[in-house]
């Protein structure tokens, strides 16, 4: 793959603000490291895409254990494993159609190894077109998993035909190229709906709705039955939901229940009908339809490709 695959989500700086902030040296806070843009054979290019979790690139220069602050933009596409990563102070759960992206200085944990792909950019690199929203995580199903894998496919395929090629440096226009397919990809992933935790919801019934699935998704099934314990009709719940999470209180719920079934399925070695009865279901073929639905696997082929 050549020096640039390897090397995990090193990218040019360009922005001196964010350069200030996240330099190479420790400075400011001494229990964060601070990471700065280095592109190991393009000094002039602001964007590196790489496999997730080799040894070598950036993840060679920071300390396992120490916060990371980065000078750029890292998206992290996981295609296979489960991982939990630390981002300001909050739980991230990495799984396969998990999207996390983590704008620059914000404090985090080295990314896990994963099957993926870790896209990373400067903000001057992805130019004024880059939304104010930045930063985020999405949890996709599979239709919208096929699109993202879609588009980081195409831009990976430029940006190494680009950067090692022998003529790479010589192919007119290619920043350019790479820059409209990176803000292509970031309009993409903006128009889905983001993952929201309960203490992101700025909607107090939206907040006590996802602690109520939390806690209550294997037991609780209905939305119905969430909108009678709030004290709101169905209608209500459902508009609030749209509104701050981009997606019905039925999605949501059935997201969650899907999550808590790969998890004890990568974890753990429960048959695949006890997975389904902890996760409310009481048919094991009910199981399968739902999780297949939601993920594109069957349990079984799930757990065997997280096995490896």
């Amino acid at each position: 793959m050549g020096q640039t695959a390897s090397a995990l989500i090193a990218v040019d700086v360009a922005d001196p603000q964010t350069a200030a902030r996240a330099g190479s040296t420790r400075a400011g806070r001494s229990d964060t490291f601070l990471l700065d843009a280095r592109h190991p054979q393009r000094s002039d290019l602001g964007i590196c895409i790489a496999p997730i979790g080799l040894a070598t690139g950036c993840r060679s220069r920071c300390p396992d254990d120490q916060p990371v602050r980065a000078a750029f933009h890292i998206l992290t596409l996981c295609e296979q494993g489960t991982a939990t990563q630390l981002v300001d102070g909050a739980e991230h759960q990495h799984r396969p159609g998990s999207v996390l992206w983590i704008p620059p200085g914000t404090a985090h944990q080295m990314v896990p190894v994963l099957t993926g792909v870790a896209v990373c950019f400067t903000s001057s690199f992805a130019g004024p077109a880059l939304a104010e929203r930045t930063g985020g995580a999405w949890d996709l199903a599979p239709r919208e998993m096929r699109d993202v894998a879609s588009l980081v496919g195409v831009l990976r395929s430029e940006y190494l035909r680009y950067v090692d090629d022998q003529t790479g440096p010589q192919l007119r226009g290619g920043d350019l190229v790479l820059q409209h397919l990176l803000l292509a990809l970031l309009t993409r992933l903006q128009s889905m709906p983001r993952r929201v935790g309960a203490g992101d919801a700025a909607h107090p019934v939206a907040r006590r709705f996802l602690e109520m699935v939390e806690t209550n998704c294997r037991t609780m099934r209905r939305v119905e039955d969430y909108a009678e314990a709030l004290g709101y009709s169905t209608r209500t719940l459902q508009r609030i939901c749209y509104e701050q999470m981009g997606a019905g209180p039925r999605d949501i719920i059935d997201t969650r229940i899907a999550a808590e079934a790969e998890r004890l399925l990568a974890s753990t070695n429960l048959p695949v009908s006890a997975v389904g009865r902890w996760v409310g279901f009481a048919d094991a073929a009910n199981f399968s339809k739902f999780f297949q639905r939601q993920t594109g696997w069957t349990p079984g082929e799930f757990r065997r490709v997280q096995l490896g």
